[in-house]
């Protein structure tokens, strides 16, 4: 019995192979190109101009490039603080600084956004509008307007 190494239907025809998915085919870019881009929008440069200086469409760039738009700063941050940190720590004085000032100003950020969260402001409850209206009577009658009540009459003894 010799093993036929195309598969075949059941009357023995070789099968054809499935076709590919329909529709265009998701567009490929070198790791190259994707690091571009997380460099460019740390820097600060806005969606269009990385669009353009790499060659595609702004909404290209949104759909196949969204992580690096979304988080290319907090990465280039931590890959620049790690380089901060093995410079001072072979010695580098001038890295130190640096690392160290980075450290003061995320831990001062930190601290804040702490105490935000520790002490919420408490609303001040709203009145309803019987309340209000209220004390606008109130504030009325005290200013002497048009409607308030009038003095008592004055008596003699």
């Amino acid at each position: 019995m010799t093993e036929n190494p195309e598969p075949t239907d059941l009357l023995g025809d070789p099968l054809k192979p499935l076709p590919d998915k329909r529709g265009r085919r998701k567009l490929r870019f070198p790791v190259e190109v994707y690091e571009k881009v997380e460099v460019l929008s740390a820097g600060g440069m806005m969606q269009d101009d990385i669009s353009d200086a790499i060659g595609v469409s702004p909404p290209s760039l949104r759909k196949y490039f969204r992580p690096e738009l979304d988080k290319g700063a907090a990465r280039q941050r931590a890959m620049v603080l790690s380089a901060l940190a093995t410079q001072a720590q072979k010695g580098n004085v001038s890295a130190a600084r640096a690392y160290l000032a980075e450290i003061d100003k995320h831990g001062a950020a930190a601290a804040l956004k702490n105490r935000e969260r520790a002490a919420p402001q408490a609303p001040t409850p709203r009145k309803g509008k019987k309340e209000e209206r209220q004390e606008a009577a109130a504030n009325v009658a005290e200013a002497g307007g048009k409607y308030a009540p009038p003095e008592a009459p004055k008596l003699f003894n």
